[in-house]
């Protein structure tokens, strides 16, 4: 497993909005015209050209709000374009159930007209850092009582499932520190690869 100090993967979402560059949006609207369609599109592209489509990814599709948000997951979106209204990129983060210290990216892609120009980069460390910030301020108020310091676990981690069939994405993950693990049951029937990064609290 790899070890990444927090400090270097926090990157305030301010510094990643330019008035030229891409947008990253921290809560998708999907009450915005067009947006959840886009949300749907994307990921239904790259799911069926891989043959990766399975029935928990159209439950999650299909009703984010249970599947992500009720949760206390967060759906983001990177957007592009002149008038700033193309979702180029998306990727969704949520706490893994039973652990305050677990969280875990899900919902991933970056549609064709936008890979291979850093947007996958961009949005993949902003869903780094929001769970590293929020595994930070569960720390922060442990520390505040005395009596549950003893149970703030010295790292944090972040977890992911995949498929051996993404190969640019796996090799995105390990460049960001994520490493392959053994010893893990995934959400979804096709992942066949499964990545965790430790984040030092």
């Amino acid at each position: 497993m790899a070890s990444i100090k927090s400090r270097t993967l926090i990157n305030r979402m301010g510094n990643l909005v330019s008035a030229t560059g891409p947008h990253v949006v921290e809560d998708l609207n999907f009450s915005k015209s067009n947006v959840y369609q886009q949300w749907c599109d994307m990921h239904l592209h790259w799911l069926h050209k891989y043959t990766l489509w399975e029935e928990a990814d159209q439950i999650a599709l299909d009703n984010p709000q249970a599947s992500i948000y009720d949760q206390g997951g967060k759906v983001m979106g990177l957007f592009a374009g002149d008038t700033k209204d193309i979702l180029a990129a998306s990727i969704a983060v949520v706490p893994v159930e039973g652990s305050k210290f677990r969280w875990e990216i899900v919902k991933f892609a970056v549609i064709p007209d936008y890979q291979s120009k850093g947007m996958g980069g961009i949005i993949f460390r902003s869903a780094v850092s929001y769970c590293t910030l929020r595994m930070q301020e569960e720390v922060n108020m442990l520390r505040t009582i005395p009596a549950l310091q003893a149970s703030i676990p010295p790292k944090g981690i972040i977890q992911m499932d995949s498929s051996s069939k993404l190969v640019s994405a796996v090799r995105l993950y390990q460049n960001h520190g994520f490493k392959l693990v053994e010893d893990h049951v995934g959400r979804y029937v096709t992942a066949d690869i499964f990545l965790e990064l430790e984040v030092e609290l």
